[in-house]
């Protein structure tokens, strides 16, 4: 089994997101044609998250990254931390968390297809551009790092509007061919806490 370690922080805002759910999965490739050649090369190697350039997120929360071709994307989500950083009325407020599906615990998955965001965040998914997953790997281990700072107030309808940085402190995935990528040390920022739609 080989270790992929990827280092580097990326720490960049944005206000505007694109996001989605119910992505079709097809586990049968981890690779893309090159230019319509036929030439096949991995998707999920060394070097990642060099590739992954556009950050978005929404809700209470849900971050994500993908690559400038939308066929790689990494998705973070854990529950209630905005609403949280809200009540402590303070300036920021830092969450770290486990990896895990419990309460409590941060959830992060690496996809590799087609379309892989460009639904994210929105509540109707537009007929034909449905996200197309080829792979998809649920972080097996690690722990993610929330810094929530509340940007306005909140609103009447349920928003909390905040700027979100998460940051990947040794995410560990494991491949269908059983070798380990580990993402270290790398982050982004978006706006975060605002309704899908």
């Amino acid at each position: 089994m080989s270790i992929i370690k990827l280092n580097s922080i990326v720490m960049l805002s944005l206000l505007i997101a694109n996001t989605g759910c119910g992505k079709e999965v097809d586990d049968t490739s981890q690779t893309v044609d090159t230019n319509d050649t036929g030439d096949q090369k991995p998707l999920i190697v060394d070097g990642l998250e060099e590739e992954l350039i556009n950050f978005g997120g929404c809700g209470d929360i849900f971050m994500y990254s993908s690559s400038s071709d939308d066929k790689i994307g990494i998705f973070i989500n854990a529950a209630g931390i905005v609403e949280e950083a809200f009540a402590e009325d303070v300036e920021s407020t830092s969450f770290n968390m486990e990896i895990g599906s419990n309460d409590g615990q941060a959830r992060v998955i690496l996809q590799t297809g087609e379309r892989i965001t460009t639904e994210a965040c929105n509540d109707a998914i537009v007929p034909g551009n449905e996200p197309v997953v080829f792979t998809e790997l649920t972080a097996v281990s690690g722990s993610v790092t929330f810094i929530i700072t509340p940007t306005d107030e909140p609103t009447d309808w349920g928003e909390f509007p905040a700027l979100g940085e998460v940051q990947l402190n040794t995410v560990e995935f494991t491949t269908i061919e059983g070798d380990s990528i580990v993402i270290d040390n790398w982050g982004f920022s978006a706006a975060v806490g605002w309704l899908p739609g």
